[in-house]
């Protein structure tokens, strides 16, 4: 048997329960990533819910004529099990917020990394209080995390790795 919603990735298992990462709409901002528990001949409990940061765009013609738009995500929340709970990875200030396994906040890290190389592009801050996209992925270390980044550094992806304390170790 399967989950009944729709889901986008699997995060892993802890005993009977599986956990997964998926996407709900957003009154707010379109839409939001979710991650669910789930366990086999039962239904899926949502336990984290965080937003996808999502501007809506204009299209126009060289001659300035308007021809529509669209929604363009800036920057979305990725999630990765970790000791036991989570870690939400975000924004390009690097926020890693971690939860337990309830889904309830447990603690934050702010940590800086080093500046990227094409900081002054359109990947940069959004009208200052917006953040681009700069984390593609996060999985646990048994020394503390690592981050994938969408920013390159001395033009190869980028890679950070974290204590448990948020200091970074190597980049």
């Amino acid at each position: 048997m399967k989950p009944q919603d729709r889901f986008e990735r699997f995060l892993g298992r802890r005993g009977d329960l599986f956990y997964l990462e998926g996407r709900s709409p957003s009154p707010e901002s379109f839409q939001e990533k979710i991650v669910a528990s789930w366990r086999e001949g039962g239904g899926a409990k949502v336990l984290l819910k965080s937003t996808a940061d999502v501007i809506a765009t204009k299209a126009s013609d060289l001659s300035g004529k308007s021809m529509g738009g669209g929604h363009f995500t800036l920057s979305e929340p990725v999630f990765a099990l970790f000791d036991e709970g989570f870690v939400e990875a975000s924004g390009s200030l690097y926020r890693l917020r971690f939860f337990d396994a309830a889904g309830k906040a447990t603690g934050t890290w702010n940590v800086s990394a080093p500046k990227p190389e094409f900081s002054g592009t359109m990947f940069k801050s959004y009208n200052g209080r917006r953040s681009a996209y700069a984390v593609r992925a996060v999985f646990p270390l048994p020394s503390g995390l690592a981050v994938v980044g969408n920013y390159f550094r001395d033009a190869r992806p980028r890679l950070d790795i974290f204590d448990r304390q948020g200091r970074i170790r190597a980049s």
